[in-house]
């Protein structure tokens, strides 16, 4: 009886070991899948973040371009005016007074309207944060 006894003891043992075994493998590949999955789910967001950072700098670069391509219209205009004017002499009294023009350009303080703290908060938000995915894209 004793012999049953060990025999029976080290069956336990060798089955508990077998099914132990088992249940580790089967763990360890769900977690080797779930790393995988977790993997691919990152790199897609890097992908995300990669492309939205260049549609931004596209945005930027459009509008500075359209910026300086209606500063130079503006400028061309301005330039144009200039030449048109014309220069009177001042020996009469009639060409003095036409000489008196003055031209006033008016620049608007931009700091005075509305709603401007908002818009610049909003804007350093941004900057910032543009800065960070740019640091963390870099670090990756």
């Amino acid at each position: 009886m004793l012999n049953y006894t060990k025999i029976l003891f080290l069956f336990c043992i060798f089955y508990i070991g077998c099914v132990s075994t088992s249940k580790y493998d089967a763990l360890k590949q769900s977690s080797y899948e779930n790393e995988k999955k977790l993997k691919d789910e990152l790199n897609l967001e890097k992908d995300k973040s990669a492309r939205l950072i260049e549609e931004q700098k596209a945005d930027k670069t459009k509008l500075a371009e359209d910026y300086d391509h209606e500063l130079k219209s503006k400028q061309d205009i301005y330039n144009d005016l200039l030449r048109e004017k014309k220069s009177l002499r001042n020996d009469s009294r009639a060409n003095k007074a036409q000489n008196r023009r003055i031209e006033i350009v008016v620049v608007p303080d931009l700091s005075l309207l509305p709603g401007y703290n908002d818009l610049k908060k909003l804007a350093d938000n941004n900057t910032k944060s543009e800065i960070k995915k740019e640091k963390v894209l870099e670090s990756k």
